[in-house]
């Protein structure tokens, strides 16, 4: 599988003498995408169950988009090239001195093959400053996404055949400044997915159902609340703590539980400080609860055992050589994830009260690269 993509982004903003701030921007990105999927077994491309701990049978008529071979089942096409373009403007309105309302909207074009598709997402948040060091926003907006995989391999894309996918987002958050230029911010989000491509979530809810689910298109929920402090890396020292919980549901069918990747826990504590001559030391530390176990009964499913926590350490070093302070610059970053060597539980499978673990690792990938700003 190759994916030969070329993108460009550009934006503007402009501050009026009556207060008024508009900003506008576009994208556009050309991908070429050439697909080899191989054929499965004769279960797997007949609908049979995945393997057990790992993924769907990529042969199943989960991605259906033609009758006569494995890739159309995928919703892919042998070669095929996409082409995404959009556009986005909105304005910050100072309605009193306190309040800020920021209407925007964004038009995208997906064009994939021989399929076209075009979403409007209008949105709306408001800022309100309670007291000098106290803010409330709210922000509510309508957003589309084309097709997706799990995660981003090359070359391996569904195409535009089941439409786009869409979410209403909803936010609503506190902040309040701290002392020794410190923030702190509360927030509630909710968010309502449609048809999506998240075959991956659903996985537990097609096992306990013993069936295939033979259209992965999905609609899910999702709220929570985050706290964080912070201060900014602008600073010889800052960093920040945030903590995320969260539930995240899919639905397909007459089928209903949390989503296969679902965590109830996300605890990130990160520090960075500037150690002289344009170098800077940073790590973070990543804490993350279970997510679903696979289970046999669809009642149990509703609320399944989960598999055991994760945590990890990263490093980051990064050395800047400034052309103009402070806007243009390059520079090289040292970084290791997961320098701890801690092995992950991907998944898991259940039955009655007994348990078992499928783990991977220690993955710990160490990067050198190139950065700069002009």
């Amino acid at each position: 599988m190759t994916n030969h993509t070329l993108g460009a982004r550009s934006e503007y903003h402009q501050t009026l003498d009556s207060g008024l701030t508009v900003r506008a921007g576009g994208d556009v990105l050309f991908e070429s995408l050439a697909q080899n999927v191989q054929n499965q077994n004769t279960s797997q491309q007949s609908g049979g169950p995945p393997l057990a701990g790992g993924p769907p049978s990529y042969g199943s008529p989960s991605f259906s988009d033609g009758p006569t071979n494995n890739n159309a089942h995928l919703g892919l096409d042998q070669a095929r090239r996409d082409f995404t373009t959009g556009a986005w403007l909105d304005a910050i309105l100072p309605i009193t001195a306190k309040l800020d309302v920021t209407p925007g909207l964004r038009a995208d074009l997906f064009v994939s093959g021989g399929r076209v598709a075009l979403s409007l997402d209008p949105r709306i948040s408001a800022r309100y400053a309670l007291s000098p060091k106290l803010t409330v926003t709210h922000g509510l907006a309508l957003v589309h996404q084309a097709p997706s995989f799990v995660v981003p391999i090359p070359g391996f894309k569904p195409s535009l055949a089941g439409g786009l996918q869409s979410a209403v987002q909803y936010s609503a958050g506190l902040s309040y400044l701290l002392p020794a230029a410190f923030e702190s911010s509360c927030s509630l989000f909710q968010n309502a997915f449609f048809n999506m491509t998240d075959l991956i979530s659903v996985i537990q809810l097609e096992n306990a159902a013993n069936q295939n689910v033979t259209d992965i298109r999905t609609r899910g929920h999702a709220y929570g609340a985050e706290l964080m402090i912070r201060r900014s890396l602008a600073g010889n020292v800052g960093g920040f703590v945030s903590y995320t919980l969260s539930r995240s549901v899919r639905s397909t069918g007459n089928l209903q539980g949390p989503a296969t990747t679902d965590r109830t826990h996300v605890l990130n504590v990160a520090l960075s400080g500037n150690l002289g001559r344009n170098w800077r030391l940073g790590g973070r530390w990543l804490f993350y609860s279970g997510i679903p176990a696979s289970v046999i009964d669809i009642r149990a499913a509703q609320t399944p055992p989960r598999t055991p926590p994760f945590w990890r350490l990263d490093f980051k070093l990064q050395k800047r050589w400034y052309i103009k302070s402070p806007d243009a610059w390059w520079g090289v970053v040292f970084e290791v994830l997961n320098t701890t060597l801690n092995k992950e539980v991907l998944s898991g499978d259940c039955i009655g009260s007994a348990c078992t673990f499928q783990s991977i690792g220690p993955v710990t990938i160490p990067s050198i690269g190139g950065e700069g700003a002009f």
